[in-house]
């Protein structure tokens, strides 16, 4: 015959796998459709987020402070996604800003981001943000590999606008590489996935960064036919960025056709939209391209003062990398222009601003520009020793680039290898699913038979839930038992009120301070089927420094707590071993003629937390004459109320507590010990 308690686990089970099957959410255990965030806390994210984003477009000084400040207040264990994204953001602001030594710190603060245990979706995010960190910085390869993981994360589970994003990213990597035909695949699929998703903005995004990655191929005429796209989707939405994007783009494309006027008319189209929602940055980018055509059409001193102003942006934004590279644009009209000693000014002013950024191609530029004016100048010498000076920096950046290149091969070879097993864990994957699919069609015919037996059986449940409630109400009574013994209360009141007659104010009014604490603590953890074990402690504590008002010195005890257990977050049911110690303050002090000590110790050993009284000769220990007296001179035994508590916890709650009597060995002698061994 199957036991009660059985019976509740059986029909709990059976009833749990009935509705699971009707309401079709046997999905993968990390399946998108599970919340990993409450709605409110995904509001308060993208508000820090469009703050910080808004902030990058025009102030980086301003975006790293805020970054610094809500990193203060987030941690990696709580909000790992928003920790890993507020690192990227700070770690570039950090680098645009010169302070190369804190983006360097920052950069391996993300890379060593430990995933384990964490949702696969928000380790999704983390490859995503190590990813676009890696491709900031020009480490290609372990920006693809990055990318690549994230990426199969997401499509395992079929997270759309986290393939759009790593797709995107990808596609972006390979085009800095200078390999067009892995980025146009990438851009199509984010383009084919946000369309599917009807993601409009990202649509539009995946297809600009497709035309532009024609544009750098060669192929702007087929651009055209993207950038068309786009601009019928934009008419529709009205969205600012987007319009100050595509103009940008068109404006490339027609750059690169050589059509110079209407690609200015469409670089004004994109810089009126782009300052008009404050995308700074972005203008300072379509400033230079506007001295570009200046340029082709000789018109240097507008292309001087279309690359200052390009620089002031970049200064207001604390861009020391981007307004380096401006000086050097003015540097090269005044080359131009032969006045020799303006270009060596602004030469100048870009390598103080390039000296974070030494040994980058960008630096290099600079020596460049140098050398060409003491050859202009036939100052033969200087400009040899610029040649060997730049030598000397591009041995460096030829064995990097080497070691990239060998990188990249290995990389690739990798990258195949990755692809494959990827088919194969999606192939897997959807084979789990027509698994899943015929065992939900098999769990419910199994169980329309179970619903004919759970009529039946509905009348048995019932009468068992009702003597569960009656032996759970009959522990709550037996807990009311152990609150508080009234003679505990008159003799502390007593002790408390020689204090006064003594004048020993200060210390009446400790003393009265911890009782009332008692009191207090008393009324609450007896309403609760669980307290932490901090709690649990403090009651003893303050129980037996009201004791030691009364017994002076008879009274010695002890309390040693390891510090690797967490006392704030171990719950325990309340006062599990107050009536031994009652009985042993109480009764046995006294008798023990000053020689008796009680010991409580707090441990932690693999899932249990231990919980021990150790008895030095106060002889408490003692099953058959330990009790506690309650109402009218009422006796319980200790041992009894204890085991018919732990057995309720331990049955009808779920709680794994072990009670047993063991020796512990002190100095060489073996003592007495209960032991209360809870799961954790």
């Amino acid at each position: 015959m199957i036991a009660p308690r059985n019976y509740i686990h059986f029909w709990y089970y059976v009833l749990s796998i009935f509705f699971l099957c009707l309401s079709g959410t046997l999905t993968h255990v990390y399946g998108q459709k599970n919340d990993i965030h409450s709605a409110e806390l995904v509001k308060q994210k993208q508000l820090i987020y469009r703050e910080v984003d808004s902030l990058s477009h025009f102030d980086y000084s301003a975006a790293y402070l805020t970054c610094k400040e809500y990193l203060s207040n987030t941690s990696f264990t709580d909000e790992p996604d928003l920790y890993s994204d507020l690192i990227y953001k700070s770690c570039v602001s950090a680098y645009q800003m010169g302070y190369v030594d804190i983006s360097d710190s920052l950069e391996n603060l993300l890379l060593n981001l430990r995933l384990k245990n964490t949702h696969p979706i928000l380790q999704a995010r983390i490859f995503f943000n190590k990813s676009r960190l890696s491709l900031f910085l020009r480490r290609f390869i372990d920006a693809i590999n990055y990318g690549k993981e994230g990426l199969a994360i997401y499509q395992m589970n079929e997270n759309l606008r986290g393939q759009i994003l790593l797709n995107q990213t990808i596609g972006n990597i390979y085009q800095r590489m200078g390999r067009f035909d892995a980025s146009l695949e990438y851009y199509k699929n984010a383009a084919s996935i946000a369309k599917k998703a009807k993601r409009e903005k990202e649509y539009c995004k995946a297809l600009l960064a497709t035309a532009k990655s024609l544009i750098e191929s060669g192929n702007p005429n087929e651009a055209l036919e993207y950038l068309a796209t786009v601009s019928g989707i934009e008419k529709r939405i009205n969205d600012k960025e987007i319009s100050a994007r595509l103009d940008f783009v068109y404006g490339q494309c027609y750059y690169s056709l050589g059509n110079y006027f209407k690609a200015d008319d469409y670089f004004d189209a994109s810089l009126f939209n782009s300052l008009k929602i404050n995308m700074m940055i972005f203008s300072s980018h379509v400033y230079t391209w506007k001295s570009s055509v200046a340029s082709k059409h000789g018109d240097l001193i507008k292309t001087i003062a279309l690359d200052t102003k390009a620089a002031q942006i970049r200064g207001d934004a604390c861009s020391i990398y981007l307004k380096a590279s401006s000086m050097y644009n003015i540097a090269k009209s005044y080359i131009a222009l032969k006045k020799y000693d303006s270009a060596m000014l602004f030469i100048n002013r870009g390598e103080e601003l390039y000296s974070s950024f030494k040994f980058q191609p960008d630096y290099i530029r600079g020596m460049d520009l140098k050398r060409s004016i003491f050859l202009e100048k036939k100052e033969y010498e200087k400009a040899f020793k610029i040649l060997e000076s730049k030598m000397i920096i591009e041995d460096s950046l030829f064995s990097n680039g080497n070691a990239l290149k060998l990188k990249e091969i290995e990389s690739d070879y990798t990258n195949g290898m990755f692809e494959q097993t990827k088919q194969e864990m999606l192939l897997e994957s959807q084979v789990q699913k027509m698994e899943t699919k015929r065992n939900e069609l098999i769990l419910k015919v199994v169980i329309a038979i179970f619903l004919l037996v759970l009529v039946f059986s509905i009348l048995i449940l019932l009468h068992i839930k009702n003597k569960n409630k009656r032996d759970v109400i009959l522990v709550s009574q037996k807990l009311i038992f152990i609150q508080m013994n009234s003679h505990f209360v008159f003799n502390a009141l007593t002790a408390i009120q020689s204090l006064i007659y003594k004048k020993h104010l200060e210390s009446a009014i400790h003393n009265l301070t911890i009782f009332t604490s008692l009191i207090n603590k008393i009324m609450d953890v007896t309403q609760k089927k669980y307290i932490n074990l901090q709690t649990e402690i403090e009651f003893i504590i303050e129980f037996l420094k009201i004791q030691k008002l009364r017994f002076g010195d008879l009274l010695k005890y002890q309390i040693n707590i390891d510090d690797d257990v967490d006392m704030a977050n171990t719950l325990v049911p309340p006062l599990l071993a107050y009536p031994f110690i009652e009985y042993a303050v109480e009764e046995r002090v006294q008798k023990a003629s000053n020689k008796g000590m009680l010991i409580i110790n707090i441990s932690k050993s693999e899932k249990f937390i231990n919980y021990e009284i150790v008895d030095m000769g106060l002889g408490f220990v003692d099953m058959k004459n330990c009790f506690i007296k309650r109402f009218s001179g009422q006796e319980i035994l200790c041992d009894q109320l204890s085991k018919e508590r732990i057995s309720v916890y331990n049955t009808f709650l779920r709680t794994r507590i072990i009670f047993a009597e063991i020796k512990k060995t002190i100095e060489g002698k073996e003592y007495p010990t209960l032991q209360f061994k809870i799961k954790i």
